[in-house]
């Protein structure tokens, strides 16, 4: 069984997260865990041409992760941990300036840089508008149309 698993904001693919996944979870389960470019519009098209051609039996998101797994198509199952569907909202989170990656990443980078049209970009709409996807806030579970 293959699973996508998308990290949050600042993050990388080598998260504690991703760490416990692997530990917990049986052999025959494969975590992908990527690397995910900084600027949301690459991220979604990296994504994006991830998924393509690709079977992944469930994709998970945390954080930012969950809000591009919410905008994936909807030929995945998905898992959206507090997603954040609306980060452009949150001004002490969304700084201009360059900023230190929380983990390692594979490609070395060790810094990103938030411009001012960075949350204009994450405000932009969601794709996958007839899945149904599972949410996740808090001790919350729902599972709600994409559009909800």
């Amino acid at each position: 069984m293959k699973i996508l698993y998308l990290h949050g904001y600042g993050s990388s693919g080598q998260s504690s997260t991703v760490e416990y996944l692997k530990k917990s979870l049986p052999d025959y389960y494969h975590i992908e865990a990527p690397d995910i470019p900084v600027d949301p519009a690459e991220a979604l098209l990296f994504l994006k041409q991830l998924c393509e051609g690709e079977h992944f039996s469930v994709i998970i998101g945390t954080s930012m992760g969950g809000m591009y797994a919410h905008q994936l198509p909807a030929d995945f199952a998905r898992i959206c941990v507090n997603p954040a569907l609306h980060l452009s909202e949150i001004t002490d989170v969304m700084k201009v300036g360059t900023f230190d990656f929380f983990q390692p990443r594979k490609d070395g980078q060790t810094q990103y840089t938030i411009s001012t049209s960075f949350s204009t970009i994450m405000s932009s709409s969601t794709n996958g508008e007839n899945a149904t996807v599972l949410r996740l806030w808090g001790r919350t579970v729902t599972a709600t149309p994409a559009t909800a």
